[in-house]
């Protein structure tokens, strides 16, 4: 058996951004908004050659006993929303919010779009007066930080909520005998309008440290 195939595609991603940022006193306020879109479409057509008399003949599928001919196209599109608020204060205290509102064409209409967003807090103990006034030296850098979000899924195959149908069955290569001189298909994949994003919660804690030592600094990071 041998596989002869021929692809090509094409993609296109358009990605604005624009930022904003604030002095209020020792207040900074950053604000950014951004789009994501992303195009990309791939077409293989395969063509199938089995039963060869002899191995050398393998070259060209015109040499086969049974050709059998496979056809793919797949067309993704990926739209997204995001918007950001950081606020810092005195480079002490900082709070950060992040939305997005994500959209794929591997689902189907009403389960296409999702809501995901996240929010942080941060608290440098090192620009604090009285981390300095400790005598803490050997102690360069010190945060703890805390997170908590909610990140969306979209890897996986294209057209799972569709029902499919093939001439071929699965696992099989052969394609199911004409009845009547009419094409036989079987159903290889049922309907599903349920299939939508998935989800994950997330939430951390940790801490941010960095050490100043003969001349050097390291940082030590944890969760």
């Amino acid at each position: 058996m041998a596989i002869y195939s021929n692809g090509s595609g094409k993609s296109l991603l358009i990605q604005p951004k624009i930022n904003y940022i604030k002095m209020f006193g020792d207040a900074r306020v950053n604000v950014s908004l951004a789009a994501d879109y992303s195009y990309a479409d791939q077409e293989v057509v395969s063509i199938i050659g089995m039963m060869y008399s002899n191995d050398n003949l393998i070259k060209s599928y015109s040499n086969a006993q049974i050709v059998q001919n496979m056809n793919n196209y797949v067309q993704l599109k990926v739209a997204s929303v995001l918007a950001s608020v950081s606020f810092d204060w005195k480079n002490k205290y900082i709070v950060n919010l992040n939305g997005r509102r994500d959209g794929s064409s591997r689902f189907g209409t009403g389960a296409r779009f999702g809501n995901f967003g996240s929010a942080g807090v941060s608290w440098v103990l090192s620009n604090e007066d009285w981390f300095r006034d400790a005598g803490l030296d050997w102690l360069s850098f010190a945060k703890i930080r805390s997170t908590y979000g909610i990140m969306g899924n979209a890897n996986v195959g294209d057209y799972q909520y569709l029902s499919r149908w093939s001439n071929i069955p699965p696992n099989l290569l052969e394609k199911l005998p004409d009845y009547d001189d009419q094409t036989i298909y079987t159903l290889v994949q049922p309907v599903n309008q349920k299939y939508s994003w998935s989800s994950a919660t997330k939430f951390e804690v940790g801490a941010v440290s960095g050490c100043l030592t003969a001349g050097s600094t390291s940082k030590v990071t944890s969760t």
